[in-house]
């Protein structure tokens, strides 16, 4: 899902100080799962006569999962591009204002999902990929 809707982030920079920046332009929302553990599960009960042609099933025991967004800058400046790229290594991140997000909930920065686009005047457009809190799920 995209939506246009506004989402201010601060971080702290390598000063102490809090940095914050609105990202306005388009963003895309999504699920990230991590830790899923499985088990097989055999679907036959006859192993006399199906072990060796049996079918299993794998059903899940557990996962983790947390809503995602890219955010994007819009079309900015370079030295604005660097400023906003120094939450890159900021130790700190927090959601301030948005839809879809809490204020001041703690956030995870995807470091690796951090890309540039330029425009033929040199403008920057700076996306990557935050996760939100993990979501609570039952476990079997």
């Amino acid at each position: 899902m995209a939506c246009n809707n506004n989402i201010t982030l601060r971080w702290l920079n390598t000063l102490g100080n809090w940095e914050q920046w609105t990202f306005t332009a388009r963003h895309t929302y999504g699920v990230n799962t991590s830790n899923v553990q499985t088990f097989n599960v055999d679907i036959f009960n006859n192993w006399d006569t199906d072990f060796i042609a049996g079918e299993i099933e794998e059903e899940t025991l557990s996962l983790q999962a947390s809503n995602t967004i890219i955010l994007r800058s819009g079309l900015i400046q370079e030295e604005e591009a660097n400023a906003i790229a120094t939450i890159k290594y900021g130790i700190n991140v927090q959601t301030v204002s948005g839809d879809f997000v809490n204020a001041n909930q703690t956030i995870s920065i995807d470091r690796n999902s951090f890309e540039y686009r330029t425009d033929r005047e040199k403008n920057i457009e700076l996306s990557f990929r935050i996760s939100l809190p993990k979501i609570q799920i039952q476990t079997a």
